[in-house]
């Protein structure tokens, strides 16, 4: 759910509890890249915060940061 267009509250599509999950991917996932793709719309429809279900709040930029590492491993 997107709140004011700046606030996302997504669930287990993302979190922030280490030492569980440094890279801020869901523990479990069956699909990654299907993960990746959901990340890149909310990039995409400019939101600024996530607030996910496990972990403390966190800026869409370390997803945006995650994205690009992974396109250039893809290349």
């Amino acid at each position: 759910m997107i709140v004011d267009s700046k606030y996302a509250f997504v669930g287990d599509l993302a979190m922030k509890i280490p030492p569980l999950s440094f890279s801020y991917e869901p523990i479990i996932a069956e699909n990654l890249k299907q993960v990746y793709s959901s990340w890149q719309k909310i990039i995409d429809y400019g939101v600024e915060e996530i607030y996910p279900s496990h972990g403390k709040i966190f800026n869409i930029k370390l997803l945006s940061k995650i994205l690009n590492k992974r396109k250039g491993k893809e290349k």
